[in-house]
Parts: C-alpha cells; sequence; structure tokens
C-alpha cells in the first residue's frame, strides 16, 4: 500500500513535493473512503485537482519514472536509455540531480525507499529504511549508501557482499534482488504491483479489458460494472470470427507481417459487441440487439478500457494511477 511519495527537481518540481495517501480527520471521509493498517490511517482512493501546466501528470510521471528505474536498474542497455527530467526553468537545477523516495507498507512494515541519482544515471545516494506499525515503534536504517561508502544494519544481511558488485549507474537494491534478496525482492514486487495508466491513450491498456472478456468469471464482474454505471448496456461479448467469414480486401492484406497473417487465419480474429435493449413503437421492450464496440461514445469505451486494470486492482489489492481519468467521462 502506498503512503507518500516525493519528489524533487523534476520537470515541474523545483522543490522538494510530497503526494500522501493518509487520511485526514474529516469524520464524514473516514468510514467511505479510508482504512486502517496497524497504526496508519490510509485512503482507499485520491484525486489530483490542478488548474492545466500545473504539474498533475508530471507527478505521475515521476512515479512511473522512479518506477522504471528501480525495475530496469539491473540492464545496462535501459540505463543508458535513462534521460534526466530536471526543473529546466533555473541555471542552478538544470544540471542537479532528482531525488525519488516512497513510503509504502508490505505485511506489517512500513518501509522509506529513496534515492538521488544523475545527469547520466550515476547514482550519488539510496537508502532504505523499515518501521514496524506500532504505536511506539521507531524507524530502524537498513543500508544507506553514498560514492564513498554502504552502511548496513543486521537486518538487512542479504546485502553485505554485494556493494561490490553494484555499478554506480545500478541500484543497490535492484541488485541485491537480484541475488534472491528477501526484503529487496519483497520490495521489487511492491514496484511491480505499481500501474500507472495515460487515460488519454487508451489503447495501451483496452488489450487488457478485451483478453479479459474472455475469462467467464471476470466477464461476468466487467459486465456488472459496465451496467453500474448505466450506460445502457445489457451484456459484453468477445466475438471470435473465423479468416473466411471475415470481409477483407485480400490485397491489403499483403502488407501484414507474415507472422500476424498466420495468426489469423489459424486463429481468426475477436471483436467485441455490446447488448441494448430494443423498444417497439410503443416504447415497450421488444428484443435485445447487439452492435459492434465502434458504435458506442468514447465515453463508453474509454470507461470499458479502464474496466478490467481497475477490477483485476481491487482484486489483487494492487495500486493503480490514472492520468486524466476525467478524459471523455462524465463528471457523475
Amino acid at each position: 500500500m502506498l503512503v507518500n511519495f516525493r519528489v524533487e527537481n523534476y520537470k515541474s518540481f523545483k522543490d522538494f513535493t510530497e503526494f500522501s495517501m493518509k487520511a485526514t480527520k474529516l469524520k464524514n471521509l473516514q468510514e467511505s473512503n479510508s482504512f486502517y493498517i496497524g497504526n496508519i490511517s490510509l485512503l482507499k482512493s485520491a484525486v489530483i485537482y490542478g488548474a492545466n501546466a500545473s504539474g498533475k501528470s508530471s507527478l505521475l510521471h515521476a512515479m512511473r519514472d522512479m518506477q522504471k528505474i528501480v525495475k530496469n536498474s539491473t540492464d545496462m542497455e535501459k540505463v543508458k536509455r535513462y534521460k534526466a527530467k530536471p526543473f529546466l526553468l533555473n541555471t542552478e537545477t538544470e544540471k542537479k540531480s532528482t531525488i525519488f523516495e516512497v513510503e509504502f507498507v508490505i505485511d506489517d512494515m512500513l518501509y522509506r525507499y529513496g534515492f538521488e541519482i544523475q545527469m547520466n544515471a550515476i547514482i550519488l545516494e539510496e537508502w532504505l529504511f523499515q518501521k514496524k506499525l506500532k504505536i511506539r515503534a521507531k524507524e530502524v536504517r537498513l543500508f544507506e549508501r553514498t560514492i564513498e561508502h554502504t552502511v548496513f544494519s543486521s537486518s538487512f544481511k542479504e546485502g553485505k557482499q554485494l556493494i561490490d558488485k553494484t555499478r554506480g549507474n545500478a541500484l543497490f537494491l535492484s541488485v541485491v534482488a537480484q541475488f534472491n534478496g528477501e526484503i529487496s525482492n519483497k520490495i521489487l514486487r511492491w514496484f511491480n504491483s505499481f500501474n500507472v495508466l495515460s487515460s488519454i491513450k487508451s489503447e495501451e491498456f483496452i488489450g487488457f479489458s478485451f483478453h479479459q472478456l474472455e475469462n467467464e468469471d471476470f466477464r461476468e464482474k466487467i459486465v456488472n460494472f459496465i451496467k453500474s454505471a448505466d450506460m445502457g448496456i445489457q451484456n459484453i461479448h468477445n466475438k471470435k470470427m473465423k479468416f473466411d467469414e471475415l470481409e477483407v480486401d485480400e490485397d491489403r492484406l499483403k502488407f501484414l507481417p507474415k507472422e500476424i497473417l498466420d495468426d489469423i487465419k489459424e486463429n481468426g480474429i475477436s471483436s467485441i459487441e455490446t447488448t441494448h435493449m430494443q423498444y417497439d413503437k410503443n416504447n415497450s421492450f421488444e428484443t435485445l440487439k447487439s452492435f459492434e464496440l465502434d458504435f458506442e461514445s468514447d465515453g463508453t469505451r474509454k470507461f470499458l478500457a479502464l474496466s478490467a486494470p481497475i477490477l483485476d486492482t481491487i482484486q489483487r489489492g494492487s495500486i493503480l494511477i490514472i492520468d486524466e481519468l476525467d478524459n471523455s467521462l462524465h463528471t457523475e
């Protein structure tokens, strides 16, 4: 569970900026949108409001970039492609390093992990602390790394023999996880459960929702979710069409890569159909009528694209961050 995220000198954020999921003491929100984990009250969901160019998307991009750096840190080729994104409207900060830090809960432990990364992906500092979720518990340092030296705690024995195996442009945490460190692997799994979606580009994740429609149990959840939005849809089907049933121009198929064409010939093509109620001239229900997904509005297609990631997040207890959530959706 995400508790806090902090960033400094990144895109539109010149100074230290914090986003927190800790609940306030507003009683009307406590019951409906918060829960306790240990002695911390956390929000189930939060919305970031702001004017254009106020940094909303930049904050989400910072979360996504921190995740990418952690996941790709041991891959030399991906590290070489790292592009720093400092605050450029100041002569002092445009060449300075960026700081990322996140607090999160795994099991009954609160972790605080962060690092400072230079323009060339060199790690200047890296740190990991933990704290038991008890009222009087103190934060314990697991390790703290600088260019000159690294300090370990007895609670982080998994990393003691690996500091010399860590490149200057690699995160120590990621290296230790590669060697099956228990704590470091837990933390990397947490980062893997962190999903950031851009709603403007719904085609990036609409395939996941369509794929989930093939699972009957999950399809039923998606249908109920769509029905709750009162869009007039009674059912959704993933329709399979065989190659010989397709009305396609053979000449256009020649331009497809051979592996794609072979897959279409063998497996056909899936298409999504939605079912609506059709009425007679007296406005009495007569039958159910199916439509291709293209018939639906942009908002309906967007809602369907979001349905599986949202339901999957709730089911697995992971974290979902959506940029431009209200794009093409009614505010209600």
